[in-house]
């Protein structure tokens, strides 16, 4: 990765970082319309013309398109937000959908079980009571599955 290409990447995560904390402070507030309208500008805005394609593929090609690591967790992050909206709003099928696809995408994002970054440890065990394991990608639950052995949880 070029140092262009790793400083866009972190301007890109701390304008994701501002964004969802704005996000979460609206959807605290109870103004979950706009929360969630700034959850859809800001995953336009970091994710472009791919934001809607994204929506359409299962969470494996989603992670794919995204190929890198920060951006699979970036999308990851806002679904999760997303999902709180949803549940905060009563929408409870919608917010255990973006749960799901949210922990898939965290999953998918790493490449061993040994390797992950503390945010993402604690998305994933925030995350998996919500999930029914056996909804997830079979990669996904692999991981989870990979996670748990080293942790000795079987």
């Amino acid at each position: 990765m070029s140092i262009q290409e790793r400083d866009f990447l972190m301007r890109m995560i701390q304008q994701l970082a501002d964004a969802l904390a704005r996000i979460a402070g609206l959807r605290g507030a109870g103004r979950t319309p706009e929360a969630l309208l700034l959850l859809q500008q800001t995953t336009d805005g970091v994710f472009g013309p791919m934001a809607r394609m994204l929506e359409q593929v299962d969470s494996a090609s989603a992670a794919m398109l995204l190929a890198s690591p920060q951006k699979i967790r970036a999308y990851a992050s806002l679904l999760d937000e997303r999902a709180r909206i949803h549940a905060a709003q009563g929408e409870n099928a919608r917010a255990r959908a973006d749960e799901r696809r949210a922990l898939d995408l965290f999953l998918l994002s790493l490449r061993a079980p040994a390797e992950i970054p503390d945010d993402v440890r604690a998305a994933i065990d925030a995350l998996s009571p919500k999930v029914d394991p056996a909804r997830l990608d079979p990669r996904a639950r692999a991981m989870l599955e990979s996670i748990a052995a080293a942790a000795g949880n079987p």
